[in-house]
């Protein structure tokens, strides 16, 4: 059981509602299971929230559900638990939040994740359309990011063997997006299969590293993509769909992370590729997808409020 303070406690729903026989999350007074389709009368079962026995869980919930319905000054003390260093799903149309915008990405309506916008990047061949949040983070020697990216089929990478799209990236800004840096990417061998791909920098030397076993990723869906920088305890990772592809471990990485990157950096294909990207987040503790159909009763922070 983590140790959080009231005033925290109270931002948090106390429980979640189960299903009687398949133990399932479900709406709360519900009397009809969605996914077994129990019947039964009375109360659903209430049991405790997985995040107040977990960091990362607890992370997740308030970064979807708590810091868009409180002050600013209550998400100052949420960030002494968790701290966000930058969120930004392009709601407001633009990548007015971002500090450098490349030509080939624009904020559109066409596909959108949650909301009306997201992130479009079309780079052509062997080029890049990326937006940046360059040396404005905080320096930290441990940054997770995370991200939407919704693959268009022209994303995929097929031009000729282990040719890579690599669109996804933390680093150091004093040495620059191939200096001191960790990046995702996609991976083909030239017969078909497509890999999970962490690129790392050190010192500018670049090294790549696939996932055992080809995933084969889906075009035309939203998949949720993160990887870590971590120089504490000298690791890089990549998930995709809160599925570890790649963990690197045994590095000697130098110089804390302040930037990240999203959109294209390198189209390997033959002709242009589109990637569409939404709500990222740059954090010191993992996030993970965002939580759906999650009912919660909450404390008397949000009373009465159901997810």
């Amino acid at each position: 059981m983590l140790s959080l303070p009231y005033w925290l406690i109270r931002l948090l729903p106390m429980w979640q509602h189960i299903c009687p026989k398949c133990r399932r999350i479900i709406k709360v007074n519900s009397h009809k299971c969605a996914h077994c389709g129990n019947k039964f009368r009375g109360l659903a079962i209430k049991i405790p929230p997985v995040f107040f026995h977990s960091y990362e869980a607890l992370g997740k919930f308030v970064h979807k559900y708590v810091f868009p319905r409180v002050s600013s000054k209550i998400r100052d003390f949420l960030t002494k638990y968790f701290t966000i260093f930058f969120a930004d799903n392009f709601a407001s149309g633009t990548t007015s939040a971002w500090d450098i915008t490349e030509a080939g990405f624009t904020v559109v309506t066409l596909h959108p994740f949650q909301g009306n916008y997201c992130g479009q990047s079309i780079a052509p061949a062997s080029s890049f359309a990326r937006v940046f949040k360059n040396g404005t983070l905080p320096l930290s020697p441990i940054m997770y990011h995370r991200a939407y990216y919704y693959f268009d089929p022209s994303a995929m990478p097929t031009s000729g063997s282990f040719n890579e799209i690599v669109f996804c990236g933390t680093y150091d800004s004093t040495t620059g997006s191939s200096g001191n840096a960790v990046r995702a990417a996609l991976q083909g061998d030239g017969a078909g299969n497509v890999f999970w791909t962490l690129d790392y920098d050190i010192n500018s030397v670049e090294t790549i590293v696939n996932e055992n076993t080809a995933s084969n990723p889906s075009s035309g869906v939203w998949t949720c993509v993160e990887i870590v920088r971590d120089l504490t305890n000298q690791i890089a990772e990549l998930w995709a769909n809160n599925i570890q592809k790649v963990l690197v471990t045994g590095l000697s990485q130098v110089n804390n992370s302040d930037s990240i990157f999203d959109g294209i950096e390198f189209n390997g294909n033959s002709s242009s590729a589109t990637v569409w990207v939404a709500d990222v987040v740059a954090s010191d503790r993992y996030n993970g997808p965002i939580p759906t159909n999650v009912p919660m009763t909450y404390g008397d922070g949000l009373t009465s409020y159901t997810c």
